[in-house]
């Protein structure tokens, strides 16, 4: 079983039509080393130069392993529709659109170290067309950004109880204390 969030302008199909083809619409399919989840696509439109639309649709499809979708990530479509149907000068001061391998580089991270019961993040734009994710609950403040010119995310913890618990770095760097976050202090099951 799979789900599938649409973008405007495009069909659940993928690009097996001529329609689609002549659209470019093109699949970009992007394999985890994850036991619960086989793959996510990202599905995108890309403008062609034989067309008079430059207009950019995706949507992402998710393909759980007989899992269902964690409630994070189901929570989290909603601020990823928004970044992908953002087109350049959003900003009103010219930043470009966001970029498809900022998203996608968001979603293997979060996959690494969120489990079922995590809390979803803020999806917010960067000025320079990555994708920061902010979590701001339980005297926790996470903010990682996905920036287009970096291998990876960069993150930012403060705690509010501890100022001695606070660190910075790659999330590389700080998997195991992003893994140990999410299941004590950022999870959605102690929280109602």
């Amino acid at each position: 079983m799979s789900t599938t969030m649409p973008w405007p302008g495009l069909s659940n199909s993928g690009p097996s039509s001529l329609t689609d083809r002549y659209n470019d619409i093109g699949i970009i399919e992007v394999p985890m080393d994850v036991s619960r989840w086989s793959c996510y696509r990202i599905r995108e439109s890309l403008p062609s130069t034989t067309r008079k639309s430059r207009q950019h649709a995706a949507y992402i499809e998710l393909s759980p392993d007989g899992a269902s979708v964690p409630s994070w990530l189901e929570a989290s479509l909603p601020g990823i529709e928004r970044l992908m149907t953002l087109s350049a000068g959003w900003d009103q001061q010219g930043a470009p659109a966001i970029q498809m391998s900022a998203i996608k580089m968001a979603l293997s991270a979060l996959i690494e170290f969120m489990n079922e019961t995590s809390s979803a993040p803020q999806w917010t734009p960067t000025p320079r067309g990555g994708v920061q994710l902010d979590w701001h609950e339980r005297g926790v403040d996470l903010e990682i950004e996905f920036d287009t010119n970096a291998t990876q995310g960069y993150a930012v913890f403060s705690d509010h109880r501890n100022d001695e618990l606070d660190w910075d770095g790659t999330v590389a760097e700080n998997l195991g204390r992003l893994k140990s976050l999410f299941m004590d202090r950022l999870n959605a099951r102690d929280q109602g």
